[in-house]
């Protein structure tokens, strides 16, 4: 059903020359993912992202489960779906990730424009 994915992360894989490996991870990780969303892959958000990780957690897989689970998930997005992930920051919806807040649970928070501004200058000064 998703070959053409698959062949996709491959493709986008070894022009990074990246381990066989590797690969047959990230094709492993994301089979899950969307066996899980259960959605065509041109209808993925990256809240559909951000919803299986956070489920994966909370089930309490490792941190380096997690992790495994991410980086395979993040390649789909940005190598092979041409998609901003956006890590902590979405300038679009004005929002801020902040990771492991009480209870030990991410949570997105409102950004202010004047925070944003001065997070950007931060950056590029």
């Amino acid at each position: 059903m998703y070959k053409d994915i698959f062949e996709s992360i491959r493709n986008e894989a070894e022009k990074r020359n990246m381990r066989e490996r590797t690969i047959q991870l990230y094709c492993s990780d994301v089979s899950y993912f969307l066996r899980w969303i259960g959605k065509n892959v041109s209808d993925l958000t990256l809240e559909d992202a951000e919803s299986f990780l956070t489920d994966k957690r909370l089930e309490g897989r490792s941190p380096e489960t997690h992790n495994h689970y991410r980086s395979a998930i993040k390649f789909l997005y940005k190598k092979v779906l041409k998609t901003v992930w956006d890590d902590d920051i979405s300038r679009t919806n004005m929002t801020i990730h902040v990771r492991e807040t009480k209870g030990r649970i991410d949570r997105y928070t409102i950004l202010s424009q004047k925070n944003l501004d001065l997070l950007i200058e931060y950056w590029y000064d």
